[in-house]
């Protein structure tokens, strides 16, 4: 067995009702694809019987976008009872009855409630929506930092009623993207000749690791690729490479799959895309988060001329 102390993620969905510049997972973007339990549960019991993941973080888009959430993430916490299962959510959608609803049944099942504010000026509206969901808990505020609107980020209080736990911050400064620009419709990459450069100073070379469709990805740039190219127009200098890239299947052989997990640390030659080494401190730098509702406009493939591409 392998244990996997990293967190893990699990993409469930890449809808997402935010813009969020320079989103890792490209949700800002009109990217289609909202993923049923079924059909990937056998790959998740096989990864069961190969690994122990330690955390489990459930994430999109948006997970409360997903109509299903509470089976994923029930599911996911019953093949890994002593793991810190958590959904990742923006928090803006708390406010509606059925996602009361939801937020308590993940609750009471012992999954975390992670909300991740990405407006200083409206996270009060984050403590409003999280009170209403804990109204019938004992709460216990353990922790609760101050912010000044505009100048922290990463701020929250957590609070616990027996195997209840969640927990309310304020992320409203992301890394930089790994698409270097879209234009005309086509999306655009760096380039560099430095991938061990590149992944020295790359926030998603270390703790980015993600299951999206059943297989593992090191990290955002080959997932979001495997899983949008047949929907944004990628650039034909770096389809071979990114084509290329073989995610992780849990019905490989244990060995490979060891392999696989062992070299997660080490750069890939698809990190040469990313180029973050000619972004002076790039690990360091912090954008602020803006939103522009015209980025869900992107020209998308037609799916049924995607082969033309």
């Amino acid at each position: 067995m392998i244990v996997f102390s990293d967190p893990i993620s699990i993409i469930i969905n890449n809808t997402c009702n935010l813009t969020c510049s320079n989103c890792g997972s490209n949700n800002q973007y009109n990217y289609r694809g909202v993923y049923n339990w079924l059909d990937y549960a056998e790959h998740f019991r096989e990864w069961q019987k190969k690994i122990d993941f330690v955390e489990i973080n459930i994430v999109g888009g948006e997970p409360f976008l997903h109509t299903d959430l509470a089976t994923w993430a029930i599911e996911l916490k019953k093949l890994w009872p002593n793991a810190l299962v958590s959904v990742d959510t923006n928090g803006t959608l708390l406010g509606l009855e059925k996602n009361v609803h939801v937020a308590r049944t993940l609750l009471e099942n012992d999954i975390k409630l992670m909300v991740f504010w990405h407006t200083a000026h409206d996270i009060n509206r984050g403590e409003v929506f999280l009170n209403k969901i804990l109204e019938p808990y004992d709460i216990e505020i353990v922790v609760e930092d101050g912010y000044q609107v505009g100048t922290t980020r990463n701020i929250y209080y957590e609070v616990h009623s027996q195997n209840v736990l969640a927990e309310l911050g304020l992320t409203d400064r992301y890394f930089p993207s790994t698409i270097k620009e879209i234009k005309n419709g086509i999306v655009y990459l760096d380039d560099t000749d430095d991938i061990q450069a590149s992944h020295d100073v790359c926030h998603y070379a270390t703790d980015c690791v993600s299951i999206q469709c059943g297989l593992m990805y090191k990290c955002t740039l080959p997932m979001t690729y495997a899983n949008s190219k047949d929907q944004f127009t990628y650039e034909e200098r770096v389809r071979p490479l990114l084509d290329q890239y073989k995610a992780c299947s849990p019905f490989w052989e244990y060995n490979k799959i060891k392999q696989f997990i062992e070299n997660l640390k080490n750069p890939i030659p698809q990190c040469r895309f990313c180029a973050f080494d000619k972004r002076a401190g790039s690990k360091d730098c912090t954008i602020p988060v803006t939103f522009d509702k015209s980025l869900k406009k992107i020209p998308t493939v037609n799916l049924a001329s995607a082969n033309e591409y």
